[in-house]
């Protein structure tokens, strides 16, 4: 029992944020609900990580870019990511394991804003969603997240996300759906694009 204590403790001290991480056990077995398909457990890993990716993504979010992406909005794309994983319950072997992942994903999409805004080239849904900054994936037919559930996922973390899936299979435009849910153009249009790669 005590080795076992040891080995939490060093899995999550390797994350190196420089900050507090949550307890291991709860956020391990949020994920593992959530990879069977909870919203419970969705909105609370959302819920309870959420300040510590926007943290990350203020750090790493250039003046230049902020005019039109925020570091709630770099967050939001990062929690997407997230919740498209295949595999979440079984994926990561400790909360250390998490926060890695989450600061190196906002990291990489902040830096990717930057470069994009910095060129000039505002950032648009064609943002490249290559997964630079993912482990390495365990997809496989058997395993695979219904596509329902990915969606509810999403849905549970990001309030509008069943409304404003509906919206858009009813023929609204991005701009519009992003106005009705309160929520940006650009974190919309990634959002959909992320989920049309995930099926493609």
């Amino acid at each position: 029992m005590e080795m076992s204590r040891m080995q939490n403790r060093d899995c999550v001290a390797d994350g190196k944020t420089g900050l507090d991480e949550p307890a291991e056990s709860s956020i391990v077995t949020l994920l593992s609900a959530v990879g069977k398909g909870s919203q419970t457990a969705a909105s609370e890993v959302h819920g309870r990580l959420f300040g510590l990716v926007r943290t990350i993504a203020r750090k790493h979010l250039s003046p230049v870019a902020r005019p039109a992406w925020s570091s709630e909005d770099v967050a939001s794309i990062t929690f997407t990511r997230l919740f498209l994983l295949d595999s979440l319950s079984s994926r990561f072997a400790c909360s250390g394991a998490v926060v890695r992942f989450l600061a190196k994903t906002t990291k990489c999409r902040a830096l990717d804003i930057n470069r994009h805004e910095t060129r000039g080239k505002r950032t648009t849904p064609s943002l490249s969603t290559e997964r630079v900054a993912e482990p390495e994936s365990h997809a496989s037919p058997d395993g695979a997240v219904e596509a329902a559930d990915t969606l509810a996922h999403i849905a549970s973390a990001r309030p509008y996300g069943d409304q404003a899936m509906q919206m858009l299979v009813d023929g609204w435009t991005h701009r519009e759906v992003a106005e009705a849910v309160g929520e940006s153009r650009q974190v919309i249009s990634y959002w959909l694009k992320a989920e049309a790669e995930r099926w493609q």
